[in-house]
């Protein structure tokens, strides 16, 4: 199996993914930074770790599953510091952040575990009161996220949690969930360096991955042109090449460019 394989916690026994690496297509494909976004993102570069293994689908991923594969796409593709720029609430100025990813997914996994929830099945779990319920997959996100929060909490009640003579509420469900399977997603306590107010930064990984490679598109759009315009490749080689390849060759391309410049 390959070292760098993904080990999926909720999916059946032994099952291990692989991601190859981004190319332009697959970054030109996000298009926002909805569940149904990534679900995509996930299948254009999922592969099973064993080749005998059939391929999962993105969409019968439990969304902590899903968090782990995107965490790894965003380190592979940014690395592994998360920084950013927020504009404090007190004094009005703005601070960066930053913090490892790994050490954020360490912290999840550490946090996850069945406890008081048995295994009584493939992603299907009984509560100590009697209660059965399964963990959410994108293809039930998919499915309620045209309808309003309330409604959507609702239906996923409902798809997920098994009639019962002692069904659970709304609370004691999501309880159950965070439990198990806790989400690359917190709330972050940041302090202000110049004022210190302390203030919480909401963070989860599927938001962040994606609107990071939107914000880069103006970028692609620059890089495909240099290449195009250097080698005279079609829109569809340069999409081709991996981001890391681009990045290179456009690299070098400026470099030529710019000797160039300089007056002998």
């Amino acid at each position: 199996m390959d070292s760098s394989a993904i080990f999926l916690r909720f999916a059946p026994a032994g099952r291990a993914v692989a991601l190859r690496e981004l190319t332009g297509h697959d970054e030109r494909r996000v298009r926002g930074i909805a569940t149904r976004d990534a679900l995509e993102l996930i299948d254009a570069v999922l592969a099973p770790a064993r080749k005998e293994k059939p391929p999962v689908a993105s969409a019968d991923l439990v969304a902590a599953d899903r968090d782990r594969i995107l965490a790894e796409l965003y380190r592979r593709a940014f690395g592994d510091r998360i920084q950013a720029t927020l504009l404090c609430e007190g004094c009005g100025e703005p601070f960066d952040i930053e913090f490892s990813l790994q050490d954020l997914a360490a912290a999840t996994d550490n946090e996850s575990g069945p406890r008081k929830y048995a295994s009584v099945g493939a992603n299907l779990f009984e509560a100590p009161a009697g209660w059965r319920f399964r963990i959410p997959t994108g293809r039930d996100e998919c499915e309620v996220a045209a309808f309003d929060p309330t409604a959507a909490e609702k239906a996923l009640f409902e798809l997920c949690v098994e009639e019962s003579a002692t069904p659970p509420d709304m609370a004691e469900l999501e309880t159950a969930l965070e439990e198990l399977a806790p989400l690359i997603e917190f709330d972050l306590k940041a302090s202000c360096p110049g004022c210190q107010q302390v203030q919480l930064v909401q963070f989860d990984i599927q938001t962040y991955l994606l609107r990071s490679l939107l914000n880069e598109q103006s970028r692609q759009a620059f890089e495909i042109h240099r290449l195009a315009a250097a080698y005279h490749w079609s829109l569809d080689e340069v999409l081709s090449l991996t981001r890391h390849e681009r990045r290179r060759l456009v690299e070098m391309v400026e470099h030529d460019i710019s000797r160039r410049a300089i007056p002998s």
